[in-house]
């Protein structure tokens, strides 16, 4: 209901619709501007106070400034974990290609070096699934970072939409003030005596 308020009053000043109205009827339909104007204006002056609190709060409860402190370093870790990983998934294709015997565990061949090659191709394996695991942690954690942040700009968002539109309306008001002074100071009969 608000907003339609506020939208009627914006349309109406946009269109200029006073100028095809009578004297009378113009001053009566400024005066119920200003009127609506100065509503429109105590409204959006509560609603932006109720999504500062509400900001405010969010910040509180979700610990946002440790968040924000925390999200740099959640991210470099994320960074060197995934390039731990790439880099043991890459020893382990190499060791695989240059020696097919160490993925072969049918093979009955016992040749030197390849239970050497077995236990490093194990070792890979073990590694890369707990970097994995790993990885999966701090992704976790960087989503969740992630949108307590969005969630935070989306607030800030709201506070600066509501500050624009009290900022147009204020305007909005000033002008119909502005004009009215100026019609009431045309319509006062001049005097004479000067």
């Amino acid at each position: 209901m608000k907003l339609i308020q506020i939208g009627f009053c914006l349309c109406l000043l946009a269109c200029g619709c006073s100028r095809v109205l009578d004297e009378s009827a113009e001053t009566r339909s400024a005066t119920n501007l200003i009127s609506i104007c100065k509503n429109d204006l105590a409204m959006l002056e509560e609603e932006i106070r109720s999504a500062e609190d509400d900001l405010i709060e969010y910040e509180r409860l979700n610990q946002i400034h440790v968040v924000k402190a925390r999200s740099k370093a959640e991210v470099e870790r994320l960074e060197f974990v995934v390039g731990e990983r790439e880099r043991f998934e890459q020893e382990l294709l190499l060791l695989e290609a240059t020696h097919p015997i160490v993925t072969n565990t049918n093979s009955l061949s016992s040749v030197f070096g390849d239970d050497a090659l077995r236990q490093r191709h194990g070792e890979l394996m073990r590694m890369i699934r707990a970097l994995e695991e790993s990885e999966n942690r701090w992704r976790s954690a960087y989503v969740l970072a992630s949108t307590r942040e969005s969630e935070l700009t989306h607030l800030q968002d709201r506070i600066r939409r509501l500050n624009e539109t009290y900022s147009q309306i204020a305007q909005r008001l000033h002008d119909l003030r502005m004009k009215n002074q100026l019609k009431s100071l045309q319509n006062q009969p001049s005097d004479p005596a000067r």
